[in-house]
Formats: C-alpha cells, sequence, structure tokens
C-alpha cells in the first residue's frame, strides 16, 4: 500500500510542477478592463491594460468585427463580455488568443464605423465615428522607449483565426477508450482457492470534459471491465471459477502539453461477482472506491485524436457474503488506446 501511495504522491508533484514551468521567467502582464462611453461626436472604447505590451488590429467579416491582439499579456481580469448596443456597436468581447495573446473582438449590427485607434498610458482607447476612417492595414506598435519615438515593428505572426473562448488545439473533450490491464486482488482468503497471481482484465471507457482553464481541465470518467479467474477448492479441490463486471465513474484533474496528457482522479464502483463451483454458486455486488493516475501519450497524427493511454489504479471493495467478508480491492496496471473527439463545445465551461 505504501509503494501505492508513494507512486502516486509522485505523479501529483510531477503534474504540480509542471504547470509554473511552462511560464517561467515571463512577466505577468494582464488585460485588467474594457469600458466604453458615449461621446459627442460617437463612442469610445478603452482597454486598460498592466505592463508593456504590443497591439495589432484586424478588421473582419462574417460577421463584422474588430479584432485586437494585445501580446505578451497571459492573464485576463476584464470581463468576458461587455454588452454596448450604442452607435453601431453591439458588444466587446474578451478571451486568451495563445497563452501569451489576448484578443479583444469588437462586433458590429451592421457595417463598421469610421475609427481611430491611439495608446495611452493605461492601455488603449479606440474613438468611433466622427471623421475617423479604418486603418487599411493591421497596426502593431511596440512599447514606447525612454526619451525615444515609438519604434514600428513587423506584425506578429498569430495562428490561424480563432475566436475568443474555443479551445485549444489538440483538444479533445471527449474521449472512448479500449483497456488492457493486469488486476490482483491480496486477500488471503481469495488466494488460498485463486492464487495471488495478477490476471488479465478488458475494459471499455467514456470520459467527457465539462470544465477547462488554460492547460488544465476536469472530467468524468465512465468505466467497465471484465475479470476471470478460475481455480480450486482448499479442502475437496473442487475447480471453481470466479468473474467479476467492475463499472466505475470517476472525476478526473487532467493537464495537457502538446504530445501527453496527465490525469489523476478519484471515483466511485460498483462490483458484480459470480462464483461457480460443484459445491455451491454464489453471487452478489459490492460498493468500493478507487484512486486513478496515468498519461495519455498523444502522436503527431490526425490532429491528436487517438492517444496511448497508460495508467495505474488502487481500488477498495469489500464483499460479503454467508456472514464472511473477502476483500476485492486491489492494484491494477493497464494500458489502452483512446479515441478523442470534440462534440456539444457549448457545454464545456472556459474560464
Amino acid at each position: 500500500m505504501k509503494k501505492q501511495i508513494a507512486a502516486l504522491g509522485v505523479l501529483l508533484a510531477l503534474l504540480a510542477a509542471l504547470a509554473p514551468a511552462l511560464g517561467a521567467g515571463q512577466a505577468v502582464n494582464s488585460l485588467k478592463a474594457v469600458a466604453f462611453q458615449k461621446t459627442g461626436r460617437g463612442l469610445d472604447v478603452t482597454i486598460a491594460v498592466e505592463g508593456e505590451f504590443l497591439y495589432q488590429v484586424q478588421a473582419l467579416s462574417n460577421p463584422t468585427r474588430l479584432a485586437i491582439d494585445l501580446s505578451s499579456l497571459s492573464k485576463i481580469d476584464a470581463q468576458p463580455l461587455t454588452e454596448v448596443n450604442q452607435a453601431g456597436l453591439s458588444s466587446i468581447r474578451t478571451g486568451q488568443f495563445t497563452p501569451l495573446i489576448a484578443r479583444v473582438v469588437i462586433d458590429f449590427s451592421g457595417a463598421m464605423p469610421g475609427y481611430e485607434i491611439a495608446r495611452t498610458d493605461t492601455g488603449l482607447v479606440i474613438r468611433f465615428g466622427g471623421d475617423a476612417k479604418p486603418a487599411e492595414k493591421p497596426v502593431v506598435i511596440a512599447p514606447p522607449v525612454r526619451e525615444q519615438p515609438v519604434q514600428i515593428v513587423k506584425p506578429i505572426e498569430t495562428p490561424a483565426e480563432t475566436e475568443p473562448g474555443e479551445t485549444r488545439k489538440g483538444f479533445m473533450n471527449t474521449m472512448i477508450g479500449f483497456n488492457i490491464g493486469t488486476y490482483q486482488i491480496p486477500s488471503d482468503r481469495f488466494k488460498e482457492i485463486y492464487g495471488g497471481d495478477a490476471t488479465p482484465t478488458f475494459g471499455l471507457s467514456l470520459s467527457r470534459t465539462f470544465a477547462q482553464y488554460k492547460d488544465f481541465s476536469l472530467d468524468v470518467e465512465w468505466g467497465i471491465r471484465f475479470y476471470s479467474k478460475t481455480g480450486a477448492a482448499t479442502l475437496s479441490q473442487e475447480p471453481a471459477t470466479f468473474k467479476m463486471t467492475p463499472i466505475s465513474l470517476a472525476a478526473r484533474l487532467n493537464y495537457q502539453a502538446k504530445f501527453f496528457q496527465m490525469f489523476v482522479g478519484y471515483g466511485l464502483d460498483w462490483y458484480s461477482y459470480a462464483e461457480t463451483s460443484t459445491i455451491a454458486d454464489t453471487t452478489g455486488n459490492a460498493n468500493g472506491n478507487h484512486f486513478i493516475a496515468g498519461i495519455y501519450l498523444i502522436p503527431p497524427v490526425l490532429d491528436g485524436m487517438i492517444r496511448v493511454k497508460a495508467y495505474y489504479k488502487f481500488t477498495r471493495v469489500t464483499a460479503s457474503s454467508n456472514g464472511i467478508d473477502v476483500d476485492l480491492g486491489g492494484n491494477e496496471y493497464g494500458v489502452g488506446l483512446s479515441f478523442g473527439f470534440n462534440v456539444f463545445q457549448k457545454a464545456v465551461f472556459l474560464f
């Protein structure tokens, strides 16, 4: 038991250490707020930023909107949605476009009005209306240098257009898996009849993500496994067969990088079992719980849809029959092949 707890502790420590390592050495600049104010000639939109930043402006169509990318900003404190419904502007949205680029999107109810954009001491101001005209090309301006004019730099190269709030590339919110493993029951009563060696198990799993924050996500996994073992009664040496079908439901915390995804979880189990022998047949049910930890390896094919899974699982469950308690819990090690999909993306809560 101590070895299993130690192994789980190592995986938890590794998972906790990976996230801060990705952002080491980078300043935590943030998008603080967005606001709007009606003026005599139109409408002003202000974007408050903490720290130095670059910005790029893009006029987009279908639907009509103006996107302002701000880098390097790794944190967003502004509200994700601000309703405007004035001067042709319908709303202002914010989202983390990439880990170091925050995007502000201004939506229009019709044609885009003329605008001017200027840097301020606290961020940017975009003035709509009057004689202002939209810029013909994206504008990217570097942070001011003391006692020197503002420098003009090349536009930031960004990935293909993605609306704020969309999940990262390679993320799959639903996975179906096929697993094979070895399960060992350490109970002395069980060993007397069936021996103490590990036995193969086969199973299916289905997981669904319901919340995501950057590279972390929470999901629920349902699984079913099939276990069978033969032995001989202690005294009569009559043949006996033991079968059980564990069904589990677990909550898991995931951390995903480019080529792997680590997870730890805790869940509940429902066991149905049957023992058949020439002396008597026994059937029953039992409830238990388990801890699980593992990793998915993500080969760079099919946009991460195929994943190779390796896991460790420790289960605690006790079956009672005719006044006798038998510990059916134990250690399970396994591998599997999973297939990922993105379905019902609006059902995933993004933070």
